[in-house]
């Protein structure tokens, strides 16, 4: 629980992936989403405030169980998301235009989770390699 440099990880880029997720998930048609506009990026603020929080305290444990539940949502609002795309293909009640800048759109979401995952793993690598002084 320590706050010491070494062992604190940046967390702006995880931070800036998700608002990203949130804006892309506005340009998906209503038919692709899950419930009203509001639930999904409400969710994700409802648990940034306290991952934020614990991250900032030390607690390392709960902020990482928070960043962990909050991608599990991105992931579930992806998933269902996709699922919702690929039924729309044969009942044709989407354009397809409007089908193909929604691939495009989850498509994105999809990297930028990556992404973010990938960062947050070099991180803590480059981290713990610090840590033992072999950097």
């Amino acid at each position: 629980m320590g706050d010491s440099t070494a062992d604190r990880e940046p967390r702006w880029y995880a931070l800036v992936a998700i608002f990203v997720v949130i804006s892309l998930y506005y340009a998906l048609p209503p038919g692709l989403t899950v419930g009203p506009r509001w639930v999904f990026p409400a969710a994700l603020g409802v648990l940034l405030v306290p991952t934020v929080a614990f991250h900032r305290s030390g607690n390392h444990r709960l902020d990482r169980l928070f960043g962990l539940v909050t991608n599990a949502v991105m992931t579930a609002e992806l998933v269902i998301s996709l699922v919702r795309l690929l039924s729309a293909l044969p009942s044709r009640s989407e354009s397809p235009n409007a089908l193909l800048v929604s691939a495009g759109t989850l498509w994105s979401a999809n990297v930028l989770m990556m992404l973010q995952s990938m960062v947050s793993l070099t991180v803590l690598a480059f981290l713990a390699a610090r840590a033992v002084n072999i950097l």
